[in-house]
């Protein structure tokens, strides 16, 4: 598999690189990435207006983890993004790093490529994920612009997740680490295994694309809006973090089932199992992204309406 899954050139304008499969078992954003070139391929060669500004980056994360479909090999891709880190994975030799450090290394490398160019001022990275669970939901960063374009998705806009977290691609690519300046952001299409994921994710990149000025809405001729606003009719338009479960150990950890994201909980209510015993709720409010898989530490996050 090439770490560049796709890419689509057109004239003066940013450079849109959307990342799939953080986690290698999250692989619906690598086909949503793979019908969003195909759609602009076939808008290019149909549509004699059609007029792209930028470049489209569609790359791969995680493709040791991919390969053998699990969340990460050795440790959490998306946990790693601290600067220091980065900056020491870079001054060493590639070709005897491995695992997750070494796929680190490897899409510096790729996105060094667009940046040397010197043809782009700015940066955005969309950052694709599916859950355990249902529902849909944008995660932004501090940064204006980053909230402005996580309320062009029609989602719930989670925020002070990252305040709760450390070391994700939104923590890295949100400043000039690359030497342009950055904004990023991250959606979550729903459950791995749900075949709609993947057009939620390509409604979402679309969105994006016509956000920063890459496309005009009414370029590709789609559903995007509705795809996104009828599945998230019923869901809050924005909440906030409150409490966040860091799981103690993994192989004891069980979540109880039939919990989906946003569904409302109560103050006592039981919620999983650790290594400590039963885990309560500590607190009325929503759950978010309840934690059905082995591997991975955020056992679930507790959030509220804003």
């Amino acid at each position: 598999m090439d770490r560049i899954v796709c890419s689509f050139e057109g004239g003066k304008g940013p450079l849109f690189v959307v990342s799939a499969a953080m986690h290698g078992n999250e692989q619906a954003g690598i086909a949503a990435l793979r019908e969003v070139c195909e759609i602009l391929n076939k808008e290019k060669l149909s549509n004699p207006d059609f007029a792209f500004s930028g470049t489209f980056v569609g790359l791969v994360g995680n493709k040791q983890a991919v390969e053998n479909n699990v969340r990460y090999m050795e440790n959490d891709l998306n946990r790693m993004w601290e600067s220091d880190f980065v900056y020491q994975v870079l001054k060493e030799d590639i070709f005897l790093q491995k695992n997750e450090v070494r796929e680190m290394h490897e899409i510096i490398l790729a996105l060094r490529e667009y940046v040397l160019t010197g043809k782009f001022r700015k940066l955005y990275l969309l950052d694709l994920h599916t859950t355990s669970s249902d529902g849909i939901f944008v995660i932004c960063t501090e940064d204006e612009e980053s909230s402005h374009l996580a309320g062009q998705l029609h989602a719930p806009l989670v925020r002070g997740l990252l305040k709760g977290i450390s070391g994700t691609t939104l923590h890295y690519f949100n400043k000039n680490n690359l030497g342009i300046e950055a904004t990023a952001l991250a959606f979550e299409g729903g459950h791995h295994e749900d075949p709609l994921s993947v057009k939620r994710m390509v409604a979402a990149v679309f969105n994006c694309m016509a956000s920063i000025g890459c496309i005009n809405h009414i370029d590709t001729k789609n559903t995007n809006d509705s795809i996104l606003m009828d599945y998230s009719a019923d869901l809050p338009k924005s909440v906030e973090v409150i409490y966040k479960y860091h799981v103690q150990d993994k192989l004891s950890w069980e979540m109880m089932p039939g919990f989906t994201n946003f569904d409302p909980v109560k103050k006592g209510q039981y919620l999983a199992r650790d290594i400590t015993g039963p885990v309560y709720c500590p607190v009325d409010g929503l759950i978010l992204m309840p934690l059905y898989q082995k591997k991975g530490r955020d056992g679930f996050f507790i959030v509220k309406p804003l």
